[in-house]
């Protein structure tokens, strides 16, 4: 009786403090700290790893960690070290979808750009809007529309290369990382991507016919020759998605290439050095 009182004390103890350190770390997360923190340890004499289980099920305590104080601890271990795994997981992917969510893709995204042009390699960015979607919501409800996500997730999951980072940023809008690929092979590799979605049903309900989709799409390239900042190049994205929107959709948009006159420049000053090397004369 006294160990069933001090369970529920326990329970009450934590529903207190999360709710406090909740309060605290949206706090410190605004004020650009999210690279600190501590690990809180409190021994609770008594108690069970099998209490503990139930406990963090009931209050939903899924980001506490135990380890016993008597017992092996090595088993434990292991279980903290999946919960982690799980964790890491659940920050970086789209709990619906099972895709990279937009945190995964700010930074995947920061790192390829950087990468592109370190080493003056293209980069083109997807974006990929469903079209009609609130239709799908309004008509057949939230749970059908959650199908038709997952299952166009599925689509472009399935038919991107191995490294392309490809990530659900918003309701029903996704977007694509398509690193050393330039717009020409873009436009080649999405719109085999779009034929693909169009000759796709998806059977969310017993209650309803199946389902096809389509998308619209904004690219937007750099050649990594010139510096451009991830804000910039999604913003190109964006305008060529508005733009296959507009025109129809179901389609495909592409942005100016931003670092194009760059290179069209750069490759003449270069025909002028070859033609000065061998001839000792240039153009004008």
């Amino acid at each position: 009786m006294d160990q069933d009182k001090d369970i529920l004390r326990l329970a009450d103890e934590l529903s207190q403090l999360r709710t406090i350190l909740r309060d605290v770390c949206t706090h410190e997360s605004s004020d650009d700290n999210e690279d600190t923190g501590i690990l809180l340890v409190r021994p609770c004499a008594g108690l069970t790893m099998e209490e503990w289980k139930r406990i963090t099920t009931s209050m939903h305590l899924h980001q506490w960690l135990a380890l016993p104080l008597s017992e092996n601890p090595l088993p434990s271990l292991t279980s903290i070290q999946k919960t982690l795994e799980e964790l890491a997981y659940q920050t970086e992917h789209d709990p619906l979808t099972g895709v990279h969510n937009r945190r995964a893709f700010d930074t995947f995204f920061a790192m390829e750009l950087e990468r592109a042009q370190r080493l003056e390699n293209s980069l083109t960015l997807a974006l990929i809007d469903l079209d009609d979607f609130k239709r799908i919501n309004d008509t057949y409800g939230h749970a059908v529309g959650d199908k038709v996500l997952m299952g166009v997730a599925d689509v472009f999951s399935q038919s991107k290369r191995s490294y392309d980072i490809f990530a659900r940023i918003g309701g029903e809008e996704f977007v694509l990382i398509l690193p050393g690929v330039g717009m020409l092979q873009a436009e080649t590799i999405m719109e085999r991507m779009l034929e693909t979605l169009r000759t796709t049903s998806f059977n969310c309900s017993a209650q309803v016919d199946p389902i096809q989709m389509t998308v619209s799409i904004g690219l937007a390239t750099t050649k990594g020759n010139q510096p451009i900042s991830a804000a910039m190049l999604l913003e190109l994205a964006d305008k060529a998605l508005y733009q296959a929107k507009t025109s129809g959709k179901n389609q495909i948009r592409k942005a100016p290439i931003p670092d194009l006159n760059r290179t069209a420049k750069r490759s003449v000053v270069r025909s002028n050095e070859k033609q000065f090397l061998f001839t000792g004369t240039s153009k004008g």
